[in-house]
């Protein structure tokens, strides 16, 4: 990742966020009507928080729950836990195209960069 100029702070940044990725798969959802998150769900919330620098509690909220904004009032209703599952599911694709997004506009910034060196750009090849 160096090759492609992302700085060591970059580097674990991506990591963290793979791994969080990884993590979001294990959360267990509960519940007939209301989603609960289970006990060992929670401990996995505790690492994803930890790994995405979020508050554990908005974690939750946001899995569990469904924002309304009608004239200037905010309300949460909780979701069922088919709709929490998916919002579990759709918060890691999110990160996970974030990241993929980011990881190629970074290989496209470093080969237009070292598009003059043509020794720079065989090293990009070989790595892939």
């Amino acid at each position: 990742m160096s090759t492609i100029n992302l700085s060591k702070e970059q580097q674990n940044q991506i990591f963290s966020i793979i791994s969080a990725v990884l993590h979001i798969g294990r959360i267990e959802i509960e519940g007939v009507d209301n989603s609960i998150i289970s006990e060992n769900g929670l401990k996995v919330i505790d690492i994803v928080s930890n790994l995405l620098c979020v508050d554990k509690d908005h974690l939750v909220k946001g899995i569990t729950t469904t924002k309304r904004t009608i004239r200037q009032e905010t309300t949460y209703s909780p979701l069922t836990p088919e709709q929490a599952k998916a919002a579990r599911d759709s918060l890691a694709m999110s990160l996970y195209e974030g990241l993929f997004n980011f990881l190629v506009f970074s290989v496209n910034k470093s080969l237009k960069q070292k598009n003059d060196n043509p020794k720079k750009i065989e090293k990009l090849a070989t790595i892939s």
